[in-house]
């Protein structure tokens, strides 16, 4: 598990071992195989919303394998925007965990879910035949034994390994959506070709189309969406290179182009709306559900390793993602319509959550990636047939 906390990986030292031994001496796991029959799946990713968003790998493959099982998915308050209406999932379960509340940056929905007593009350009012912990997390498989889950499928890589019901070896270096998927071989389901899958609302076209018209942009105009925020400011782009890369795309884009600009309240991006082309800003204007269904819209999605990426993966558009200390291998839009841009600094993909170059501000390796980078490698078939 990976602790910053001096304070708590010692704690943890301590608490792993002897819980493990009072699992295996107590506990009675029960193993899972391609043949146990599950009429109750819980998918458990409350975390950060790109997580919960790459975890919808694997909602096909769990309904084609088990058509008549009620599938449940828990995420946090901050991704129920996107989950409600899904049609892969029966029901949706959304929790507060505290532990992930703090670090959120709740841009979205912040309405509170079920707190973790809560949660469990609801798990054992009905319990789950499966809970598949996508993160495995041990936090979370606690939550999954005291919530009574027949079985608990997650990688033994947090502690609480004798209350697994299956083993998948983990490996860190496969994407994260690799991982997730990997995680139902011990249900006899292997997947060649994982893909993430959330719909686009029609309530959400919807209302999108509504507030790009409020903002004076035709329902026809080819559209470039921008995705400058982070939840760290080192993985951000310089706010110079963002002008500049607005004014490259206005030279270089069919006339009519609109730039769309999404965040939250707390953006400052550099450039004024209407002083080169036609920008549109929609800072915590748009719910998750309206982005998912601007990135069907738009030509072409940029932004630095967000969650919004992460939905925008869930479509068809070219995207062009901007990483620097974070591992494209691992978190990179998992979309063959990506294009991944990173610095040549030596700190790069370090995992870093800041910079020694510019402390508290955009990292080197994310400055290294120039505006001029990021035009070159746009496709000249994003914009066909667009003016």
């Amino acid at each position: 598990m990976s602790v910053h906390s001096p304070r708590k990986r010692l704690a943890l030292s301590a608490i792993v071992p002897a819980l493990d031994l009072g699992l295996r001496l107590f506990h009675r796991t029960r193993p899972v195989d391609a043949t146990t029959r599950l009429r109750r799946i819980l998918v458990f990713r409350p975390d950060h919303i790109g997580d919960a968003i790459m975890a919808t790998a694997v909602l096909r493959p769990l309904r084609e394998k088990y058509p008549e099982a009620h599938i449940a998915m828990c995420v946090g308050p901050w991704a129920r925007d996107l989950f409600e209406g899904h049609p892969g999932i029966d029901e949706l379960i959304v929790a507060d965990l505290p532990w992930w509340g703090k670090v959120r940056k709740r841009i979205t929905n912040t309405a509170s879910g079920l707190r973790p007593a809560g949660l469990v009350r609801r798990l054992r009012g009905a319990p789950f035949d499966l809970f598949l912990d996508v993160r495995s997390d041990l936090r979370h498989i606690l939550i999954g034994l005291a919530g009574r889950s027949r079985h608990i499928i997650a990688y033994n890589r947090t502690g609480a390994d004798a209350a697994l019901s299956g083993t998948v070896p983990y490996h860190y270096r496969e994407h994260e959506v690799i991982k997730a998927v990997r995680l139902l071989e011990p249900l006899g389901i292997r997947v060649a070709e994982p893909a993430l899958w959330l719909p686009v609302r029609e309530d959400a076209r919807a209302s999108l189309a509504e507030k790009l018209g409020a903002a004076g942009i035709a329902a026809d105009a080819p559209m470039v969406a921008l995705c400058p925020q982070t939840r760290v400011r080192v993985k951000e782009w310089p706010e110079g290179h963002w002008e500049e890369l607005v004014r490259g795309l206005v030279a270089k884009g069919p006339a009519g182009l609109e730039i769309v600009v999404a965040g939250d309240k707390s953006l400052a991006f550099p450039l004024p709306a209407g002083r080169v082309g036609r920008v549109g800003f929609f800072l915590g204007d748009l719910t998750l559900a309206e982005l998912n269904a601007l990135f069907e819209r738009a030509r072409l999605v940029i932004g630095s390793d967000s969650a919004p990426l992460h939905l925008a993966a869930c479509g068809v558009t070219p995207i062009i993602a901007l990483f620097g200390p974070t591992y494209p291998e691992l978190y990179a839009p998992f979309s063959e319509q990506t294009v991944v841009l990173t610095g040549a600094c030596v700190c790069n993909r370090d995992l870093h959550l800041d910079c020694d170059v510019n402390p508290g501000g955009v990292g080197r390796c994310m400055a290294e990636i120039t505006p001029a980078s990021v035009l070159a490698v746009i496709a000249p078939t994003v914009f066909a047939g667009a003016g």
